[in-house]
């Protein structure tokens, strides 16, 4: 087995999102939706062939299910509809793992930022309201 990637790590992250989002244990994006929310929320751009690839690839490891929604026929025309995807157990054993490790980051970061931050000098310190730097109460405009 190959070791995952970012882009299909990001596509978990989505499946997850969009499952999580509708309280349902699946979701059922357009390929479309999903170009578009890895590019806007991820910055990943990747063609069509790419994500199925990233897709095939979730699937024969084992941490997504999807099921290609059979088309119906009206008439002459085709009706075709989204996959619909399910996150295994195996993919919500590795979102929690990240997760695990962000939450951990979070704190060693705040220890290190608490450890060697300098005090800010007094004279860079201003007050939280202008009333104080030459402005009274009255001369404020009322809010909006």
């Amino acid at each position: 087995m190959r070791r995952i990637n970012l882009a299909s790590e990001r596509i978990l992250h989505i499946i997850n999102y969009l499952s999580s989002h509708f309280n349902k244990k699946y979701c059922y994006p357009s390929q479309n939706s999903l170009l578009d929310l890895l590019k806007r929320h991820h910055g990943i751009e990747i063609s069509r062939r790419s994500l199925n690839y990233h897709l095939r690839f979730l699937e024969d490891n084992g941490f997504i299910h999807r099921v290609r929604r059979i088309p119906k026929k009206t008439g002459e025309a085709w009706l075709f509809k989204s996959t619909m995807y399910w996150l295994k157990k195996k993919a919500y054993g590795m979102l929690s793992k990240v997760a695990a490790g962000l939450s951990r980051s979070k704190y060693r970061i705040r220890k290190w930022w608490l450890e060697n931050k300098e005090p800010v000098p007094a004279s860079w310190q201003e007050p939280a309201s202008p009333v104080g730097r030459g402005f009274s109460q009255d001369s404020l405009p009322p809010p909006r």
